[in-house]
């Protein structure tokens, strides 16, 4: 039976790092906003405003999805997450 270690797994890490990429995402659409306010096109408001919620909700669900997945692999009993050096590839 696989042994599984829930201890390891850290909410508080995951919630961290969502609010890092969203702090990212953030910073993303602010200087897409930027570039919007000074581009000489017009563009709906509504538009522009679903754009910066999805680049700041991308970047939360890409930190989410990072620190999940880093806390996973350090949790697994697979050996092929622990071995170091070179990778090669049999043809």
């Amino acid at each position: 039976m696989l042994k599984t270690n829930l201890n390891e797994f850290s909410g508080v890490k995951a919630l961290v790092a969502t609010s890092i990429g969203a702090l990212i995402g953030c910073s993303i659409a602010y200087f897409l906003s930027i570039l919007v306010a000074n581009s000489p096109t017009g563009v709906d408001p509504a538009s522009v405003r679903l754009l910066y919620i999805m680049v700041i909700l991308s970047g939360s669900i890409a930190g989410f999805g990072i620190e999940v997945t880093r806390q996973l692999q350090k949790g697994s009993s697979e050996q092929a997450y622990y071995h170091k050096g070179k990778k090669s590839h049999d043809r």
